[in-house]
């Protein structure tokens, strides 16, 4: 059976460097949402040592907190050697509610990709303006990254890419960007939880569980809840925060 290393080993081509992407946090009630983009050279893969220190690295779904864990302080250790660049970037719940979750999913990639661009002078990655509207780049330039999201392609995504279903157990750099995603979300939510404990944010990290709809209910919603998802979900019982 093939690992997440040869899939991306196969998957970067003729490239130099691939890149992986994807978030967390589209689906809950509550919070920002959370992209990470993790790239590495075409090195990376001719080093026997790093395919032994990535090899058990799967979607973080399916990754207990301490593995994911122990799993970011490796990849940080591997990035310290030069020859893998990371970047986070989130989107508020405001942004969330201007643009819709996709429109702010997408703004949270871009963030990771810029993040990523700042660390790695390598290739050439036209930006955009975050507060302007989204736009097609022409990517088909030379030193130009493969480009790998979790999931389906997204059309208004500003850069070339592949959209990879299930991508998160298929590719180690979108595993790895999991990881990283789900994280600094869950790591967002606990801090959360100590400004507003009364909704149990550690426990359900926003998702809309029979307890935290309970919450809603009893308290009204935060500043942090996504009020469009809880007039989709709960209706007129919702009022503003």
């Amino acid at each position: 059976m093939a690992s997440l290393w040869d899939f991306d080993q196969i998957a970067i081509g003729a490239k130099d460097y691939i890149i992986g992407i994807d978030e967390a946090g589209r689906g809950p009630f509550a919070g920002s949402v959370v992209a990470s983009a993790v790239c590495v050279e075409k090195s990376f893969f001719e080093t026997f040592t790093y395919r032994e220190r990535t090899i058990e690295i799967n979607d973080s779904k399916q990754l207990s907190s301490l593995k994911r864990q122990a799993y970011v302080k490796e990849i940080e250790s591997i990035a310290a050697e030069g020859l893998l660049f990371y970047g986070i970037g989130k989107a508020t719940v405001k942004e969330i509610e201007t643009y819709n979750i996709l429109g702010a999913t997408i703004k949270a990639m871009v963030r990771a990709l810029k993040q990523v661009v700042k660390k790695h002078k390598g290739f050439y990655l036209p930006l955009v303006e975050d507060d302007l509207p989204l736009f097609k780049c022409n990517s088909d330039r030379s030193g130009m990254p493969k480009i790998l999201i979790d999931g389906k392609p997204i059309k208004k995504f500003p850069y070339t890419h592949e959209g990879i279903v299930k991508g998160d157990g298929k590719s180690l750099v979108i595993a790895m960007a999991s990881i990283f995603a789900k994280e600094t979300r869950d790591a967002d939510l606990l801090k959360l939880d100590k400004k507003y404990p009364q909704y149990g944010f550690a426990k359900h990290k926003g998702y809309g569980t029979k307890f935290h709809r309970e919450k809603i209910l009893e308290y009204g919603p935060c500043p942090e809840h996504r009020l469009s998802f809880l007039r989709n979900l709960l209706g007129s019982k919702i009022s503003k925060p």
